[in-house]
């Protein structure tokens, strides 16, 4: 069993900076019944050049859980990496967006599937978004 299944992610940091990174790909695309597992790990490294990719769900879920209904946001460049944690609200240009509920690895090593929740998601499109807009995490 994974030891920091049990321990808040949220407690463990006692400091940390923020990641930033700059939208490459706006994706215009919802799923239902996605299937899209999340590991059971609370946090992960972003390293300075990677490009993740940002998904939304309107489900409360948690780390070893699966998320079936999704919105894609796009994919983003790390311009300044760290550590991302469940927990985490993501900032796109400069307004809160949605809190970090895991990560899903089913793409890796070529990009990591960062899932968020909202009340009520959209895709990146929908949002308006354009390339270079700044995020946080």
């Amino acid at each position: 069993m994974e030891p920091y299944k049990r321990v808040n992610a949220q407690t463990i940091y006692y400091k940390k900076k923020k990641i930033k990174g700059r939208i490459v790909a706006i994706l215009h695309l919802s799923l239902r019944d996605r299937g899209l597992s999340l590991i059971i790990p609370q946090s992960r490294a972003l390293k300075k050049g990677e490009i993740h990719e940002i998904i939304f769900t309107n489900e409360k879920k948690a780390p070893g859980e699966v998320v079936q209904d999704v919105s894609y946001i796009g994919f983003f460049e790390v311009l300044e990496g760290g550590i991302a944690i469940v927990g985490d609200t993501i900032r796109i240009n400069n307004k809160d967006m949605a809190i970090l509920i895991g990560f899903n690895e089913t793409h890796m090593p070529n990009h990591q599937n960062i899932v968020f929740f909202t009340e009520n998601p959209h895709t990146g499109k929908e949002y308006n978004l354009e390339i270079d807009d700044i995020i946080e995490i």
